[in-house]
């Protein structure tokens, strides 16, 4: 073998050791750095996610009467599963639909996932009544002038019961009324609000008029001048009983 031919063999030899040493490292290498970097975008992407919460922390529910429980700013990748703390009072499924089987107090428990860690845990207290059996308006007939505001007060019967009144009217543009009972002159007119239970329903004819100096305010009673913005009220100066209620009760 001559010099040349040796040196050309110690040259290959030398190329194929060091090609043999560094592969492995290097291929570790971009796998650390690609996993380093994989970490670092999911903390990022943690660290940016919204505020998990329920849509309520607590809720009154008739026995019987089903309920929906929502949570928001879950991700795609997490889960989430419910548990009730005592299923003889409240059942809860998959889809956190909860029940009111028996007249108590529980809580569900709602817990968040990503894979086996734990992102946040959750709770609603719930409490669970006896239906309403009737429901009646104090006043069947009131007469309002036009941007009058008033609470019409109604009795629900029994005292202790957890179903609350839903309210509507027969013309919004005439009187608009609120989830709280509270009504709107907004156009002169006759129309008809409701309060409704699942076990009764009661009404209130109500007349609006453009002006009328019998009409007189009550406690809690507001005037909009129609010419004017919602936002610019005046509380009235004379504040005495008039055939208009005001207030609520159950």
């Amino acid at each position: 073998m001559t010099y040349s031919k040796f040196k050309k063999c110690i040259f290959v030899l030398s190329f194929l050791l060091i090609f043999v040493l560094f592969l492995p490292f290097t291929g570790k290498g971009s796998e650390a750095y690609a996993k380093t970097n994989t970490e670092e975008t999911s903390s990022a992407s943690k660290d940016t996610q919204s505020e998990i919460k329920l849509n309520v922390k607590s809720k009154d529910l008739v026995k019987g009467k089903t309920y929906s429980l929502k949570v928001y700013n879950v991700t795609e990748t997490q889960t989430i599963t419910y548990k009730s703390s005592d299923t003889n009072i409240v059942t809860v499924d998959d889809k956190g639909d909860i029940t009111g089987v028996e007249i108590g107090t529980a809580s569900v428990t709602v817990t968040v996932k990503e894979g086996n860690k734990t992102i946040g845990t959750l709770q609603c207290d719930i409490n669970v009544g006896v239906p309403a059996i009737s429901i009646r308006f104090t006043k069947t007939e009131l007469k309002m002038a036009l941007g009058q505001k008033t609470t019409l007060k109604y009795i629900i019967a029994p005292y202790n019961t957890v179903e609350t009144a839903k309210f509507s009217s027969a013309d919004s543009s005439i009187v608009s009324i609120s989830s709280g009972g509270r009504v709107t002159a907004k156009g002169v007119g006759v129309t008809t609000v409701y309060a409704i239970v699942d076990n009764g329903i009661t009404k209130c004819t109500i007349t609006v008029v453009e002006k009328d100096d019998t009409i007189q305010f009550e406690d809690g009673d507001e005037f909009v001048e129609p010419s004017k913005t919602p936002e610019a009220t005046i509380s009235p100066t004379a504040k005495t009983t008039s055939n208009q209620s005001s207030g609520s009760a159950k």
